[in-house]
């Protein structure tokens, strides 16, 4: 059990390397032109004294010569790799086999995770976790951890999970490209195309020569959109985060992604000009 005098509870995070992968996939595909981010997994881990990442290895098909094979899975391998050499982080592998109507599907890997996530609870080591996945299957490890007394912070694709994994947990938050933002390396030459974001006083004031569209948000209020020299810019009357006060303002070079954040994060659709 964890000492009296500690300040934080123990925690530890578990990811479903399988539904975790696809998010970054489809936050790839939105927002950086089908390049998937790169993480600092230091920054995903952050909080957690542990992290433990759960995914496949294809198993190699029938009749797939032996170089081909290599070919196909070294980048999973590379990946799990690096993972792996992460301060703190402890990679599980089991395989993944390919069905003709389901895809892949992974053999050993949710019973590892759940396993072991039991296992560690069992001994006292970590009184808090969060789970990374989507996966109904893990509903009853979520309520069984919560009996245990655990407090359990899931992490779930937008869109694609079961309410009754949610309910089951005691925190559930959609993964957005907020968590992705956050979790960015520095060295990720893409960052630069996400939106500039900030709330200025509803009295500050600034004329646009073109504005591409105009429309009004029960929300947000009267809302534009402008070219500002090559630059997009999205400014509302009001802001729910701030009701009283302040404006809502992105900023982007390119419309589609400004128009996607607008939507994923604000809830704000922008009508196509």
């Amino acid at each position: 059990m964890q000492p009296p005098f500690a300040s934080q509870p123990v925690s530890y995070l578990f990811i479903d390397g399988e539904c975790f992968g696809c998010a970054l996939e489809k936050i790839g595909e939105r927002y950086f032109g089908g390049v998937r981010p790169v993480l600092d997994w230091s920054k995903v881990a952050a909080g957690h004294r542990k992290a433990f990442y759960y995914d496949a290895i294809p198993v190699q098909r029938h009749e797939e010569e032996d170089s081909a094979y290599s070919t196909r899975v070294n980048p999973k391998r590379l990946e799990l790799a690096s993972i792996e050499r992460q301060p703190s982080y402890h990679v599980r592998t089991g395989e993944a086999h390919h069905r003709r109507r389901r895809g892949n599907e992974q053999k050993m890997v949710d019973v590892q995770l759940a396993v072991d996530a039991l296992l560690m609870a069992s001994r006292g080591l970590y009184a808090a976790c969060t789970l990374i996945s989507g996966d109904l299957d893990f509903k009853p490890l979520v309520t069984a951890l919560v009996e245990m007394g655990v407090d359990v912070h899931l992490l779930y694709p937008q869109g694609d999970t079961n309410d009754d994994l949610k309910a089951a947990a005691d925190r559930a938050d959609a993964l957005t490209v907020t968590h992705i933002r956050n979790w960015l390396s520095d060295s990720f030459a893409h960052t630069a195309l996400f939106p500039t974001v900030g709330f200025s006083f509803q009295s500050d004031t600034k004329s646009f020569p073109l504005i591409l569209i105009q429309w009004h948000n029960d929300s947000y209020g009267d809302c534009f959109v402008a070219n500002d020299n090559g630059v997009f810019v999205l400014i509302t009357q009001r802001s729910p985060q701030y009701p009283s006060s302040h404006r809502l303002e992105l900023s982007s070079a390119n419309a589609d992604t400004l128009r996607a954040y607008a939507d994923d994060i604000f809830g704000l659709t922008v009508p196509i000009w």
